[in-house]
């Protein structure tokens, strides 16, 4: 039933085909159908997209291709600028934390303190002398203790005041408030007004005096200009002049040590000079020639001098006493 009804259709579809064809003039079939099969060839050709069927870049020129590509940001470019990226925030990152430590330990050691703020603290600490002065005499006029229990010092001191203060006074005593070293911290000098020695160096830590050098028995300072020359013995058989540079701090800086009477296992007649640099020499002393030991010596002695500028600490006292009495009256 199926089969005669298709070729039914497939009858009325030539028949109307053979009706078009003779309308149109067409001499046969065969014809309008090569006709139409040209047609729907010709169709299909104009209407097929670039990529659909073809490769998409047969578009585009050698030269386009290639700028195309050289346009696109690699994945190496990427990675690059994000580790320059990195370092730079690391690098800001040290930075700020450096700046903030050194912000840190320059107002633990009082750099932010102004002359003003300085000179009332070490005021004070001239004053304190004063007072512990008077405490410390004995009823036979002998000196007791005067430790240095209110400040704390350091390891190149004595641990006490000056016993050339504590014992004379203040008459020939000057002070100085200076930043001696160039670290941008207030130093205090108490000094001799007739002389080149020191009788003591303090810095700040905060707000706080701090001892570092000081004159005392066994031990002078001297005042150099450029540098403080510390001239002392640890005993009969030991001498040591250490030269401490004013760059950026005080600190050690040459050694001339002289050894004698068998000192560290030599014969009692010897003496044995010797010089270190504790910047070069790494703490290790090098030995010397009596002559090179002279002129390390009277070299570094040439360039001893009064402390410029010195203030009088006895007109100080004075005046701070007297205004103390007129408050209380």
């Amino acid at each position: 039933m199926r089969r005669n009804r298709y070729w039914h259709i497939m009858g009325l579809i030539l028949s109307l085909t053979g009706t078009a064809c003779v309308a149109s003039g067409c001499q046969s079939i065969h014809d309008k159908f090569d006709i139409i099969q040209s047609q729907i060839t010709t169709s299909e050709s104009n209407s097929t997209e670039p990529g659909l069927y073809e490769d998409k870049d047969a578009q585009y020129t050698e030269s386009e291709k290639q700028s195309s590509i050289s346009d696109k940001p690699t994945m190496e470019a990427y990675t690059q600028e994000d580790k320059n990226a990195s370092e730079i925030t690391k690098t800001e990152i040290d930075e700020a934390e450096v700046a903030a430590t050194e912000k840190e330990v320059n107002e633990k050691r009082g750099q932010t303190l102004s002359y003003e703020e300085a000179e009332e603290i070490y005021c004070d600490l001239i004053y304190e002398h004063a007072c512990k002065r008077d405490v410390c005499r004995e009823d036979d006029g002998t000196l007791g203790d005067f430790s240095m229990d209110k400040y704390p010092y350091g390891e190149d001191t004595d641990g006490r005041y000056s016993i050339y203060i504590m014992d004379k006074g203040f008459s020939d005593v000057g002070y100085k408030i200076s930043d001696i070293d160039g670290d941008g911290i207030y130093e205090l000098l108490l000094a001799d007004i007739n002389s080149s020695m020191i009788y003591e160096v303090f810095t700040l830590e905060g707000d706080t005096p701090k001892m570092v050098l000081d004159s005392w028995e066994r031990c002078r300072i001297d005042y150099c200009g450029d540098f403080i020359l510390r001239t002392g013995s640890n005993g009969a058989a030991n001498q040591e002049i250490i030269m401490y540079s004013l760059d950026g701090d005080i600190e050690r800086a040459e050694l001339l040590e002289v050894l004698m009477e068998g000192n560290a296992g030599r014969p009692d007649d010897s003496i044995m000079y010797g010089y270190m640099s504790y910047k070069n020499d790494e703490n290790d002393l090098g030995q010397i020639t009596e002559d090179t030991f002279d002129n390390y010596q009277n070299e570094w002695n040439s360039h001893k001098c009064i402390v410029p500028d010195l203030k009088s600490a006895n007109d100080y006292l004075t005046d701070r006493i007297t205004k103390a009495a007129a408050e209380l009256n």
